[in-house]
């Protein structure tokens, strides 16, 4: 698949098809998807090799978040702050930080005037 995009097909070797077949894939078909395309751009020769793999650490927690005793208020305070970060980092420009987070710009302009935070470029 990915070699039909870039006009060169690779192999795996043995050591990397074990590679692959040892791993007990946690999330989905896309995962393997991502796993093996990535294996195919740092893969330097013709032959995709096990050290050309790499697999994410699910374990591992991508940052430490603590809740307080008291507890957080998702509406109030943790949704406005990524809405607001969001918007910081796209210029106030409503329609990239909405791609930032992955929403339709019209949902992210709804969801910014329901939490009542307020900006320039929507």
């Amino acid at each position: 698949m990915f070699g039909m995009q870039n006009k060169q097909e690779k192999q795996f070797s043995k050591a990397a098809e074990h590679k692959l077949l040892s791993y007990r894939f946690p999330g989905n078909v896309r995962q393997l998807q991502n796993i093996v395309k990535l294996a195919y751009i740092n893969s330097a020769s013709p032959q995709i090799e096990a050290e050309d793999i790499l697999f994410q650490e699910l374990d591992a927690p991508a940052c430490r978040i603590e809740i307080p005793p008291e507890g957080i208020d998702l509406d109030h305070d943790v949704i406005p702050a990524y809405y607001q970060a969001a918007l910081k980092q796209a210029s106030n420009n409503a329609a990239e930080a909405a791609r930032l987070l992955g929403l339709k710009p019209h949902t992210f302009r709804a969801r910014l005037k329901s939490s009542g935070l307020k900006g320039k470029d929507w």
